[in-house]
């Protein structure tokens, strides 16, 4: 289990497998650019948990264990898995991240996976889903897989994508 140092500025790719465990359940970082391949990033149940201001960032083959909030211009999840089961969470928030895509992944949740909001900071989001699955193991009344809030975006535009996307128990 590794804890991240402040990364500033770095350029930072890490490469392992689902044993090695990046804690990110009480800190935020920054970096340049950073990527995660093979690994398990484990956010815990914290708000604002994440990488804020940061170029790209990638996953791949990936665990994301929690709550994550995004913050990059360009972030890329590619084959991972997100494990959430705290009712009143989500596996990601893509809050003040510019653009977003979850392909071949899957979202394991206790009924709502993905909140797409900001809080006015950016003046919009694209999000993509592709081949995406969603299992909850309880369906949350009011909740979706996929939740959109636009109350905070004011004349921004949020662009939604979502091809090929399955949803076990879940409402909405």
């Amino acid at each position: 289990t590794y804890v991240l140092p402040q990364m500033s500025n770095k350029e930072v790719s890490i490469i392992g497998t689902k044993d090695t465990v990046i804690d990110m359940k009480n800190k935020l970082n920054k970096a340049r650019n950073i990527s995660f391949e093979g690994v398990t990033v484990n956010f815990g149940s914290n708000d604002y948990r994440g990488f804020q201001h940061t170029g790209k960032l990638t996953y791949r083959d990936c665990t994301i264990i929690g709550q994550q909030f995004l913050y990059a211009n360009n972030v890329e999840f590619n084959n991972c898995v997100f494990a959430q089961d705290i009712v009143d969470y989500y596996n990601v928030w893509t809050y003040g991240a510019g653009n977003v895509l979850f392909k071949d992944c899957t979202f394991n949740c206790a009924g709502k996976s993905v909140l797409i909001y900001n809080e006015g900071s950016i003046n919009g989001q694209t999000v993509e889903f592709k081949n995406c699955k969603f299992n909850a193991s309880a369906p949350v009344a009011g909740k979706a897989a996929i939740e959109i809030d636009s109350s905070l975006l004011g004349n921004g535009i949020y662009t939604v994508i979502i091809d090929q996307a399955t949803a076990n128990s879940v409402r909405g």
